[in-house]
């Protein structure tokens, strides 16, 4: 069954990452699909289910990045060597002017 509230799109953005409780911008990665409600991407280190994130997501089209907070859903390990895996990410926090980027991104890939 499926419960996502909005539909997935396969758009790459690049995305910087910290726990909440950090300081510095650390992690880098990519998109591998994003939502009005969410994105997927992968880990070099796999967090754990309710972490909470601060994003800066990076709009290819715009100079400033998309600035919100989300809370780590799932985590699945993808490879048995090291602990990297991937991630679904819940927005817990994104502004009205965030939120309308992010559409009019969406809505052109």
């Amino acid at each position: 069954m499926e419960r996502r509230k909005f539909p997935r799109y396969n758009l790459v953005c690049k995305v910087l990452y910290k726990k909440t409780s950090s300081l510095l911008w650390r992690n880098e990665t990519y998109t591998e699909n994003i939502s009005l409600g969410g994105l997927k991407i992968k880990v070099k280190k796999l967090l754990e289910e309710g972490e909470r994130l601060k994003l800066k997501i990076f709009d290819p089209s715009v100079k400033a990045p998309i600035k919100a907070e989300a809370k780590v859903i799932w985590a699945k390990k993808i490879s048995h060597i090291r602990n990297s895996g991937a991630i679904g990410l819940a927005f817990t926090r994104i502004g009205w002017t965030d939120t309308t980027r992010l559409l009019k991104n969406i809505a052109t890939s």
